[in-house]
């Protein structure tokens, strides 16, 4: 290129800024920079089938988890890992279905906004007490109750209003109990009422009168609700006794063996044998809760096992949180084999502050194409071994899937 066409060039480049001086505008602001948290969508078919382009750090977790077995030869997998991936977009109102089916069965409008399941502790301080399974299983309810006993209305209204009170004291710990139902309600009402009562107690803070209404619903065999009363039973003991981080640490220190004590081994039965599925899976995540508090570097290293295994994650979305989530208990050395958090770290990830320090070391204990695609995210011209780290990128096919990430960083 000439130094007339260079000139011409940068004159063109110019033209909008000299163009706004001109016309008595002031400078153009600054551009801003976006992090970028995904790939572009004309590029996930490729991105998903061993095309990653250029990965940047700022990634969702879950694509990032996805590049990594990708580069690991798992893109049929990283496939069926983006087919699970639930946690993009807007999350619905807790109370969505729960509206929707109400509207459905033509209930009258509730005397108290059930919108927002929580509860206020203090200024700007709220709970999420009811969570949005809760209201799912209501609306799952309903329709079953208005399908098996669309006879019934009056039973049927009788029923919406219980679960209206329940989900009122969500937020209102002064709210009233559902009514007992009709001396002459029907057999499945009088035990649905039951396991409401129950609820709200719970709801509420009555502890110990809601341990001992569940215990009442675990031990009626007739009652549909008995697994769900005994998994509330150990969300009860859970919630009442550790509401603060070192609870975990002294339950530990008190029942070294702690996956026997009562409650845990209850919640180890319903998540392997329940026969309802959704108690099975509310069980095996509390439990799993507990295990990630009280054996943090074990659940950790557990949760590393499946991003590797043939088999992806069941769930995605919950495999990146319980990841998240344990980045807050561990302490620097427990994640220095993590590649999702050492790639999350470079730039203004989750980790800020928490940057790989010797990235070709790190790349150096892997040796995979992976922690490569890391290694140069991370470095920078004074970085010890960068030699190295450029030698081994360079090495790398055209068909690679880090091939071109690992040319641009170049």
């Amino acid at each position: 290129m000439t130094r007339l066409h260079r000139l011409a060039a940068a004159l063109a480049l110019a033209w909008p800024v000299l163009a706004a001086h001109a016309s008595g505008g002031g400078p153009l602001p600054a551009p801003v920079s976006v992090p970028k948290v995904q790939p572009e969508p004309a590029a996930m078919p490729g991105y998903l089938h061993g095309h990653l382009g250029v990965l940047w750090p700022t990634y969702d977790r879950a694509y990032l988890a996805m590049a990594y077995r990708v580069a690991g030869g798992h893109a049929a997998v990283a496939q069926a890992d983006a087919d699970n991936w639930t946690g993009t977009g807007p999350a619905p109102m807790p109370d969505e279905g729960w509206s929707t089916a109400r509207r459905e069965a033509d209930a009258p409008a509730p005397a108290a906004s059930v919108a927002a399941g929580e509860r206020q502790l203090g200024d700007y301080n709220y709970d999420g007490n009811c969570q949005p399974d809760a209201f799912r299983m209501a609306a799952a309810t309903l329709r079953a109750r208005r399908q098996a006993h669309a006879g019934q209305p009056a039973a049927l209204q009788d029923w919406i209003a219980g679960q209206d009170a329940v989900f009122t004291a969500c937020s209102h710990a002064d709210a009233a109990a559902p009514r007992d139902a009709p001396a002459d309600a029907p057999a499945w009402l009088r035990r649905d009422r039951a396991y409401q009562q129950a609820a709200s107690l719970f709801y509420r803070g009555k502890s110990e009168d809601a341990d001992a209404a569940l215990q009442a619903i675990a031990a009626d065999k007739a009652s549909p609700w008995r697994e769900w009363a005994q998994y509330l039973r150990a969300r009860l003991w859970w919630r009442d006794g550790f509401g603060e981080a070192p609870a975990y640490k002294d339950f530990a220190a008190q029942s070294p063996d702690w996956h026997h004590e009562p409650m845990p081994a209850l919640l180890a039965t319903l998540s392997a044998g329940a026969r309802d599925p959704a108690v099975r899976e509310a069980a095996a995540g509390l439990l799993r809760t507990l295990q990630s508090r009280i054996e943090p570097v074990e659940m950790h290293r557990a949760l590393w096992r499946r991003i590797d295994a043939a088999e992806p994650p069941p769930d995605l979305a919950a495999w990146v949180a319980d990841e998240r989530f344990s980045w807050a208990l561990l302490k620097e050395d427990d994640v220095q084999d993590d590649w999702l958090y050492l790639t999350r770290s470079i730039g203004r990830g989750d980790a800020a502050g928490h940057r790989v320090a010797d990235p070709a070391r790190t790349w150096g204990r892997h040796r995979d194409h992976a922690w490569l695609a890391t290694a140069l995210m991370a470095a920078h011209a004074d970085t010890p071994g960068l030699d190295a780290v450029l030698a081994a990128s360079r090495t790398l096919r055209p068909d690679d899937p880090l091939y071109l990430h690992c040319a641009w960083q170049r």
